[in-house]
């Protein structure tokens, strides 16, 4: 019987994707957060067991252990879930089914408007979702088609998932329960990094009113509390710095949130532009009363002693303070400002990135789905793969100082059973959590060696020499030719 290996809280840093929220690495992290997701995951999961507890929720002083057949034994509900990854990246509606958290939440005595439900993954990450969000569905939602925001009409439900499309969850891909904000028709998708993966515990706590960090630079975002609080999990960008008195703020390095908004690229693991920032530029961080302070790109990047922090001591900011405060090494006390309300870069906004207007959907299934602007569509199961004309070659990924050997399938086999059609310029790896990379199909046809690679875990990875490590792609499961 196989299963999951976490090796470290560090091997977890880039743990869904859709999950962890403003993702930045500096230049020494890099390989570290590149080698972390490729060993995530090394082998498969067995099924639930018939009576094995999956899930423990507490709160009110009650604790209640449930297994998957106890979960379908209450109430269900059922819709379409899609999610928005940070980077852009779309995942289409599909179909699931669980139990919604507000009637797991009624199995604990029910809850205040000053409660939060904290959903937390095997792996130590946990996300809290607010009163609102719990019992009327607010969520921000999008268009499937492009990831443009929209307003939808039908109910939200946030639910912990153990179907999807009338079959159990893939115990890898997802574990066997899933949080998935679901409505009743697959007309949007929500923001990723509400659908944890993985769960395992869900607890009823009291909880402060969300609220806004205002991000403006050559774009803008208005960041929630709780993508902010995702990012400062221990297992993401978790800062602590302790001042004179022996107190510990605790939050997210300054340096990542510019990263957010100084390019059109927002989440990406070079999402913080270092030229950008060596030219330099002013950053000017503004509190609730309108008191500014101002700081220099230069002094600011991959400096992890500047800490925009959201605790102090364990616990959330309160009084004058709150919601956040900037704290660290080498400021001066007058610096340190707090009640932080946006902090705007001195740079020339650009046009946001658009989304494509279409993305392409298919209904079939298999391990891997070759489909898009291709004469034919085509499904492989894994031991398909491995029966096909199977090579071996020798590759260097670009972030690991090390060579080895690959097996798999040659992409160009591949490519000459789909017969992409002519005008096709692109080929779009989508991965198992969502992730997905463009590359010029011009390069993939003029690359010998790439290759689908045998993964241990009976998954489908792209090697691909020549390239950026960012088109080494883990558990491929789509390949969309456009």
């Amino acid at each position: 019987m196989k299963k999951i290996v976490f090796i470290s809280m560090l091997v977890v840093l880039l743990f869904s994707l859709a999950a962890c929220a403003p993702t930045t690495s500096a230049p020494a992290e890099t390989d570290v957060v590149a080698e972390a997701t490729e060993t995530l995951v090394e082998e498969t999961v067995a099924p639930a067991i018939v009576g094995e507890s999956v899930l423990e929720i507490d709160g009110n002083d009650t604790a209640l252990n449930f297994t998957i057949e106890e979960l379908q034994a209450l109430p269900a509900t059922e819709g379409y879930a899609g999610l928005l990854s940070s980077s852009g990246s779309i995942t289409p509606p599909a179909l699931h089914k669980g139990v919604s958290l507000k009637d797991l939440v009624d199995q604990l005595g029910g809850m205040s408007e000053t409660m939060g439900v904290y959903v937390e993954a095997v792996d130590g990450y946990g996300i809290t979702f607010s009163y609102d969000q719990v019992m009327s569905g607010e969520f921000i939602t999008y268009d499937p088609a492009n990831g443009t925001e929209i307003s939808v009409e039908g109910p939200l439900t946030a639910i912990i998932a153990y179907e999807r499309e009338g079959e159990l969850l893939d115990p890898v891909q997802d574990g066997q329960l899933r949080l998935v904000i679901v409505s009743p028709e697959p007309d949007n998708l929500v923001d990723g990094h509400w659908m944890v993966k993985w769960v395992n515990h869900i607890e009823l706590r009291d909880t402060g009113a969300n609220w806004f960090l205002h991000l403006e630079g050559a774009i803008s975002e208005e960041m929630d509390r709780a993508t902010f609080e995702s990012g400062s999990s221990a297992h993401c960008h978790l800062e602590v710095w302790t001042d004179e008195n022996g107190d510990e703020w605790s939050g997210i390095p300054l340096w990542y949130l510019l990263g957010r908004v100084d390019d059109a690229v927002r989440h990406e693991s070079r999402a913080f532009d270092e030229d950008l920032a060596e030219a330099g530029y002013t950053i000017t961080i503004t509190a609730a009363d309108g008191y500014s302070i101002e700081l220099n790109s230069q002094d600011a990047a991959f400096n992890d002693d500047w800490i925009i922090a959201s605790h102090v001591n364990g616990e959330p900011i309160a009084d004058k303070n709150y919601p956040l405060r900037l704290v660290g090494k080498g400021l001066e006390k007058g610096q340190m400002i707090g009640a932080i309300e946006s902090i705007t870069l001195g740079i020339e906004p650009i046009a946001e990135p658009v989304q494509e207007t279409q993305v392409p959907v298919t209904d079939m299934t298999g391990d891997l789905v070759i489909f898009g602007n291709v004469d034919f569509t085509l499904p492989f199961m894994y031991a398909e793969l491995q029966d096909m004309d199977v090579v071996t070659i020798t590759a260097k990924h670009p972030k690991k100082d090390e060579t080895r050997e690959y097996q798999g399938v040659l992409l160009k086999t591949l490519l000459d059973m789909v017969k992409p059609k002519t005008g096709a310029s692109k080929l779009k790896f989508i991965a198992g959590d969502g992730y997905s990379i463009e590359v010029p199909l011009a390069d993939v046809t003029a690359c010998q060696d790439c290759m689908l690679s045998f993964g241990d875990d009976e998954t489908m990875n792209s090697v691909m020499p020549g390239m950026e490590s960012s088109a080494w792609v883990k558990d491929v499961v789509q390949i969309i030719i456009q």
